[in-house]
């Protein structure tokens, strides 16, 4: 990431939000989970959602993560988006334990 301002706890169970760039120009913004590994970010999302196209078209993007209730602090920055489907799976369980523990769900039947 080229510039970050951080203000929220490692473990925060909030999603980041990515700003990104369709292919008509438009801009557009998608909610994930995320967690912060050495200073990057990582999320994981399925390999045929319409983001991953995106942002190896135009990889440029712009991020928050942040509460939606008083007082608004967060993190917040630019940057440039790296997929790497062979961490997929990886990073997918990761998420699972950070925003969901040890609860069962179909989620992390499904990445066992």
């Amino acid at each position: 990431m080229q510039h970050i301002e951080r203000e929220l706890a490692p473990d925060t169970k909030i999603p980041i939000r990515i700003g990104f760039i369709k292919p008509n120009g438009s801009p557009s913004i998608i909610s994930l989970w995320y967690i912060d590994i050495n200073g990057k970010f990582y999320c994981a999302t399925q390999k045929s959602a319409k983001i991953i196209q995106y942002l190896k078209d135009i990889p440029i993007c712009g991020f928050e993560i942040a509460s939606d209730k008083p007082p608004y602090k967060g993190s917040r920055g630019e940057g440039i988006a790296k997929i790497i489907p062979s961490k997929g799976s990886e990073i997918l369980h990761i998420l699972i334990q950070k925003y969901l523990g040890e609860k069962e769900s179909k989620l992390s039947k499904f990445s066992g």
